[in-house]
């Protein structure tokens, strides 16, 4: 367990006691887990690269996940994939009202504290790259994929059956996993998987990136930043870490439909 502080440790016993009642819990108190709550107390930080973001990022976060719906009057589906305890779902609840959320978490005791501060989204505990839980997924219909995913090679992050990615960056594999799932995504991402900065920069700037170049090569998945610049929410957007991030915005060739594909066959025919 990483080093924290008495006052942390009885702060996280605190929101545990929370979690561990029988009933549903208020606002406040779902605030209080979120704000309290340790991971370090219940897993290897390094093992799982499982760095939460501040609530004021997990806020802002949703402006560039549903600031532009594509069918604004309808509901949209939004899966978090590696979602924690759900902190971005959260603040994406608390903010829109027109989203129905989906959760998957592998670790057990994260995902039993985000079913009781985010009750109302569905929680799949099981690994984003399992083939079990992708099915789920597809069966979903899903619109949109939210990630702050772990960072470097994380073998706990196994590769999809059939992945294109064959490389070891746990992000990327789940990004391909936001591709098979959903029609587009918004990920938190560290600067050196990206072909650009922006956040925590004087200014923005595409950069060389020839381990994103390969990435996008096999897997058609391109990525474009998003409006939030990160240093101007809060110059600590982790806690357990201070890698640079941004924002970003994924996007890949769209699937033929069914229909289309007849039609297809139909003009290839005549």
């Amino acid at each position: 367990m990483s080093k924290i502080s008495k006052q942390q440790l009885k702060l996280h016993e605190q929101a545990m006691s929370l979690v561990n009642l029988p009933r549903a819990l208020k606002a406040s108190e779902k605030e209080f887990v979120l704000k309290n709550f340790r991971e370090e107390c219940v897993l290897e930080i390094n093992k799982w690269g499982c760095y939460v973001t501040s609530e004021s990022v997990a806020w802002e976060f949703g402006i560039d996940v549903t600031g532009c719906p594509e069918y604004p009057d309808q509901r949209e589906k939004i899966v978090d994939l590696c979602a924690g305890i759900g902190t971005l779902s959260y603040h994406l609840a608390e903010r829109f009202d027109h989203i129905d959320l989906v959760c998957v978490e592998r670790n057990e005791t994260l995902a039993m504290v985000g079913k009781k501060i985010l009750p109302q989204a569905t929680w799949i505990v099981g690994s984003v790259t399992d083939d079990d839980v992708i099915s789920q997924l597809i069966d979903m219909k899903i619109q949109t994929a939210i990630s702050n995913p772990p960072f470097g090679n994380i073998p706990m992050v196994k590769k999809m059956k059939d992945a294109q990615y064959q490389g070891a960056e746990a992000a990327y594999r789940v990004l391909e996993v936001a591709k098979r799932v959903a029609r587009r995504a918004t990920f938190i991402l560290p600067h050196n998987l990206l072909p650009f900065r922006y956040s925590f920069c004087r200014h923005f700037e595409y950069v060389e990136n020839q381990t994103f170049e390969k990435f996008s090569s096999c897997t058609e998945i391109k990525l474009k930043v998003g409006v939030l610049d990160l240093s101007l929410v809060d110059q600590k957007p982790f806690r357990n870490t201070s890698i640079p991030v941004d924002v970003v915005h994924a996007s890949w060739p769209n699937k033929p439909t069914k229909t289309q594909i007849t039609q297809l066959d139909l003009f290839d025919a005549a």
